[in-house]
């Protein structure tokens, strides 16, 4: 299953954590905003940081999905901030999941996420509703750290594509790219949103307006995890908009019906996966 990715060494899209995560935080599934508050900011790819990459991934693995195969929510579906999903997810290239790829060095997790067509310069709307960001979710990725002990993490790679001001999201000619760390859950606050002991936009991120990706490096630091480790996760993408807390779900590996992916069994820097927990995972 090993395949090779050649990266687009293209436009570099600024990337702020206050500016690119904003849409997940308030169109999707909330997030504890600790990282924001400290100032703590994702950084752009160098030429070099994207050569070091490409080499990466191309020992790594690249799962593909089919075009078209959104979640369908069912009629009525409200999610707990009141707002509903789309029952009928908006058939846009940008939204549509292509492939994600992902390997590691002695220093990052690389993920890449592909979409089946490029990402608009600029906010756009749909049915005249505006559409907010499109966030890419590794969810429950569980790893053992360096002190023995089982944990679990999400990671979030997002292009965010209307700014937030004034209590209002509002069209921008800039669209941005971020990613957030939120990593060993400590409980919920008193709305039922996750907290999380590290919760930090610290690392590398490339693509997003104008190209067909979202390049993410995420430190192995934040993890305790090196080459060799073996990891579990499943891998979706949602976007959001103005009306729809969910305007459209792409999941890797999913159904129709579930939010969920299956999950993935990867061995940081090998070829190889597999679809469900490999027999040695805790």
């Amino acid at each position: 299953m090993k395949r090779c990715l050649t990266i687009i060494c293209g436009l570099l899209t600024s990337s702020i954590l206050v500016l690119g995560m904003a849409g997940c935080a308030k169109g999707n599934d909330k997030i504890d905003s600790g990282s924001i508050e400290k100032g703590v900011k994702t950084v752009n790819f160098t030429a070099g940081q994207l050569v070091t990459a490409e080499a990466a991934l191309a020992k790594g693995i690249t799962m593909e999905d089919g075009p078209g195969d959104y979640v369908h929510f069912p009629a009525g579906s409200i999610q707990p901030d009141g707002r509903p999903d789309n029952a009928d997810p908006y058939p846009l290239p940008y939204t549509d999941l292509k492939s994600v790829s992902i390997s590691a060095d002695a220093d990052y997790l690389y993920v890449r996420w592909q979409f089946h067509g490029e990402f608009p310069a600029s906010s756009v709307e749909y049915n005249g509703d505006l559409l907010w960001d499109i966030t890419c979710k590794i969810e429950e990725f569980t790893f053992t750290d360096g002190q023995g002990l089982l944990q679990s993490a999400t990671l979030t790679s997002s292009l965010s594509l209307a700014d937030y001001k004034n209590g209002q999201w509002v069209k921008t000619e800039h669209p941005s790219v971020g990613q957030l760390a939120m990593v060993s859950p400590t409980g919920q606050d008193s709305k039922q949103e996750i907290l999380y002991k590290i919760n930090t936009g610290e690392g590398l991120v490339a693509g997003g307006a104008g190209q067909d990706y979202i390049l993410s490096a995420f430190p192995l630091s934040l993890f305790g995890i090196k080459i060799g480790d073996e990891v579990v996760f499943s891998c979706a993408t949602e976007t959001g908009s103005q009306i729809y807390h969910h305007a459209s779900v792409d999941v890797l590996f999913g159904t129709e019906t579930s939010k969920a992916g299956a999950p993935i069994s990867y061995k940081l820097g090998s070829g190889e996966y597999k679809v469900g927990r490999l027999p040695d995972s805790k």
